[in-house]
């Protein structure tokens, strides 16, 4: 009989620093991107509201992630970092408050395009992008460095696989895109290098870069 090695307990959480980056940016956005949409823009209105949907559904299914995978295990593991773990679920059921009233007030004002269904929205936006900042912060301050000293790296990487399930496939290079413009200048080819397989560096400069800018085209029209 064969006995199997224990994973070793340590891992690296620094992706998960940069899916924050990436949040940290789009929702920074959001505000301005609903000011920026002309009364009477249908076509553009349509499209940043689709956007916006898209963006408090994957930040939704992040803290799914996390409900789910990381804070029973944290709790177990590092029993000190309990009141850290209710900290973040507190913060999750008050974003999870905000993105239920996104969610109610987008399909509005696509559909109607009025000022007062505009600034529902944009209040929605205002909100998520406070909560974010604060939330964000106290996780990378209080919950990585436990997660890195006390789970291993295949428990983390789950959170991953997690995350890409949720995702559509139509908007996988739109977020990758959003990935890479999130870097600093010369960081993001170095990224593509060391994290994505050929195939989907290959699929990127044929597909991926072309359906990136036109959605990005779409949303911000003439800043982007």
């Amino acid at each position: 009989m064969t006995n199997e090695v224990a994973p070793t307990i340590g891992c690296d959480t620094q992706g998960m620093r940069l899916v924050h980056r990436v949040f940290r940016a789009v929702f920074a956005d959001g505000p301005w991107l609903v000011e920026d949409v002309a009364i009477g823009d249908d076509r553009r209105r349509r499209h940043v509201a689709a956007h916006l949907k898209e963006l408090a559904l994957a930040l939704h299914h992040h803290h799914e992630t996390e409900d789910e995978l990381l804070w029973d295990t944290l709790t177990r593991r590092a029993p000190g970092c309990a009141l850290h773990v209710q900290l973040m679920k507190t913060q999750h059921a008050s974003m999870a408050e905000i993105l239920a009233e996104a969610d109610e007030a987008l399909p509005a004002w696509t559909t109607s395009g009025t000022e007062a269904d505009r600034e529902l929205v944009h209040a929605a936006m205002v909100g998520i992008d406070q909560l974010l900042g604060i939330h964000l912060g106290d996780e990378e301050t209080l919950i990585l460095p436990a997660a890195g000293e006390t789970m291993n790296q295949r428990e983390w990487d789950k959170l991953g696989e997690f995350a890409r399930r949720t995702t559509r496939p139509a908007m996988l290079f739109p977020q990758l895109g959003f990935m890479l413009q999130s870097l600093p200048p010369g960081e993001g080819d170095r990224f593509m290098r060391e994290t994505l397989p050929t195939p989907v560096r290959v699929l990127w400069q044929v597909v991926g870069k072309g359906q990136y800018r036109r959605y990005r085209g779409r949303i911000y029209g003439t800043r982007a």
